[in-house]
């Protein structure tokens, strides 16, 4: 069983890198507090099992990692479908546009509203990570669990829906 002062000297050395990694997933900073608070606690209440540990700050990481998964996953926003469709505006260019255009571009929003309320999860988040939250393929990999190869083939593959959606 780890002492109050080993666990301070094996664990809290790395609470910057937890708090870090917490934000990096969250993309909320009062969420990701919350999560280290959580994370120190649990480490706490195990203690007694820790101290054969060779490398510390391997298995802190990796318990920030698998606690904000979970947190994720529990949470109401993962896998709970959020309209977009002001965000795909945004990202259609502006500017004068006609009276047949302006309807144009409504009905390819409305073909990619419903495309993308269809995908099923990882899909979904995936998309909406790359391209509403702009999160890099490497952010998306470590916050759905995947490989970044993965995310890459996955992207590459809706991208190449979504251009057949709008181009119908």
């Amino acid at each position: 069983m780890l002492s109050e002062k080993q666990f301070l000297d094996s664990f809290m050395p790395h609470r910057y890198l937890v708090e870090i990694l917490c934000k990096q997933i969250f993309e909320d900073e009062d969420m990701a507090k919350d999560s280290v608070q959580d994370i120190y606690l649990k480490l706490w209440q195990q203690r007694d099992s820790l101290d054969e540990l060779q490398n510390p700050k391997a298995y802190i990481l990796r318990t920030a990692r698998n606690h904000c998964l979970d947190e994720l996953r529990k949470s109401h926003s993962y896998g709970k479908k959020q309209p977009v469709s002001d965000e795909i505006l945004q990202i259609i260019p502006a500017g004068e546009k006609n009276v047949e255009e302006k309807l144009v571009l409504k009905e390819t929003n409305e073909k990619l509203m419903k495309w993308i309320k269809k995908l099923k999860e990882p899909k979904y988040s995936l998309f909406v990570m790359a391209h509403f939250r702009h999160c890099s393929n490497d952010e998306i990999a470590l916050s759905l669990g995947l490989s970044a190869v993965n995310v890459r083939v996955m992207l590459s593959r809706l991208r190449r829906e979504a251009r057949k959606i709008c181009m119908d």
